[in-house]
Parts: structure tokens; sequence; C-alpha cells
């Protein structure tokens, strides 16, 4: 596995390293961690699971969620899917801090993310 990184400089849209030219190839995942939420673990490392989950899935894509209450789901990006496991969906639809008469769940996306060439 190759590792490259790319930090945004500033104060910039969390979309600006990924669409900034940059050292991957059209067939690369970007693996995303935002230093706006703290996850703290006493067993595996947030980044190892991350990884193994996303891998062992199989999945497209890879978003780690969290339960918030629902006055505070206008603070998070609101995932709208259907429930597979203990902490697994499948994930339909995602809407950037709505309102939370407007939110589908109370599952806000924690800053945790695997993503594959094809949602650019």
């Amino acid at each position: 596995m190759k590792l490259s990184q790319c930090a945004k400089k500033g104060k910039r849209l969390k979309g600006t390293p990924y669409s900034a030219p940059n050292r991957l190839s059209a067939t690369s995942r970007l693996l995303c961690f935002l230093g706006d939420d703290v996850v703290y673990n006493d067993g595996t490392p947030c980044l190892k699971t991350t990884l193994l989950t996303y891998i062992t899935k199989r999945a497209e894509a890879f978003w780690g969620v969290q339960t918030v209450p629902h006055e505070n789901i206008c603070k998070y990006g609101c995932v709208d899917g259907e429930k597979l496991g203990d902490r697994l969906y499948s994930v339909k639809d995602m809407i950037e801090k709505p309102k939370p008469e407007e939110a589908p769940t109370d599952v806000g996306v924690l800053g945790r993310y695997v993503i594959t060439p094809e949602i650019f």
C-alpha cells in the first residue's frame, strides 16, 4: 500500500485537498481524517478500524458515523440509509447539516472516511 498525504492550509472548504492536483492516481482511494472530531478507543486505533472495515466489508466507500442528539444534527452531515448491523449502514444519501426537522436520521458523519475516485 502506498500512502500520500494532502493537507489543507488556511480557511478553505473541506473539498480543497481532494480537488487539488496531487500524487494520487485515478484508481487511488482517499483516506480522510478531519481534525474537528476526536475519537477515543482503548482497543483498536481508529485508523486501523477504518481501513479494516473498508477492506473487510468490500465497500465502495466508507464513512465513520455516530448517533447525535436530534437537536445537534444540524452540526453534522446526516446519513440517510438502511441500518445493516451494529454501527453499520448502507448509505443512500447524505445531507450536509440539515435542519433537525428535515433530517432523515440522527446518524451524523464522523470526520473519518475512505472514498474512491468515482465520487469525483
